[in-house]
């Protein structure tokens, strides 16, 4: 029995430009034209600005038909320019009718949901939060930012700080243009200082999930990493035997590991 190896891909399949690995992954190098990259930053914006009934079948549709080609062209359509529109032989115009709507009716948004839904690598909502929780609470303090400056951020390393000075510099023209296209970013609510004994402390959550405990603790003035470092304080997971990779990590660190029970404990 014959046996064929398959090799890894030398081109991007959706526009055969340059690919490079990060990680285990092998990624398009065409962040800006490849249609399937571009697919892919439109649908992060649209899921991280809670936009809704815009599928990713319609965007697919719409950059495959030439009318979008950025984040920006997607506040430029209108429904009578997608009324007509068809997709695989199916008349996309009243289905987006609602998703436009959505669309419009999003057009303000929070620092951590403007750019933390840039697309820039590792860098998520919550890394934002982490930023204006450290008083980069606008988005004129990001654009002198040194990857020093992040590096000094509770939850931040410097490969992340790194990921996120070159992002944020890399996307200076797409910010520009989403601003342009009518989105405007709300002013940061000031928080009045508890005066609790978790103002500052570094909480990492692994293998469980509680939107109301991590909600509560940020109320007490604690912060969220996504990962364990020597700046974490605590580690919450579902069992403070485990022997888990952030387990162990956070033993070697000093973290103290908690449970959901002894973190609700903390905040009562």
């Amino acid at each position: 029995m014959s046996i064929t190896y398959f090799g890894a891909p030398t081109e991007c399949p959706a526009c055969g430009g340059a690919i490079h690995k990060s990680g285990e992954y092998l990624i398009c190098s065409d962040k800006y034209e490849c249609p399937a990259q571009v697919v892919g930053q439109i649908s992060r914006w649209i899921g991280g600005c809670g936009v809704k009934y815009f599928g990713n079948g319609s965007i697919e549709g719409l950059v495959e038909l030439g009318h979008i080609k950025s984040i920006g062209d997607i506040y430029d359509l209108t429904k009578e320019e997608v009324a007509t529109l068809e997709i695989n032989g199916r008349k996309i115009g009243s289905s987006l009718d609602r998703g436009l709507d959505s669309l419009k009716a999003n057009m303000e948004v929070t620092l951590d949901v403007f750019i933390g839904s840039l697309g820039i690598n590792t860098i998520g909502k919550s890394m934002i939060r982490m930023m204006m929780a450290a008083g980069y609470d606008e988005l004129g303090k990001f654009d002198t930012l040194t990857e020093k400056e992040v590096a000094l951020v509770p939850g931040y390393s410097t490969e992340k700080a790194r990921y996120l000075v070159e992002g944020f510099n890399t996307r200076r023209n797409l910010m520009m243009e989403i601003l342009a296209a009518g989105i405007t970013i709300a002013k940061p609510q000031v928080i009045e200082k508890t005066g609790s004994t978790l103002d500052g402390k570094v909480f990492c959550i692994t293998g469980v999930r509680d939107a109301e405990l991590k909600t509560k603790i940020e109320s007490e003035g604690g912060k969220f990493a996504s990962g364990v470092s020597a700046k974490v304080n605590y580690l919450i997971c579902k069992d403070t035997s485990s022997t888990s990779g952030k387990a162990k990590k956070a033993r070697d660190l000093g973290c103290t590991l908690l449970s959901l029970s002894d973190a609700w404990e903390l905040v009562k």
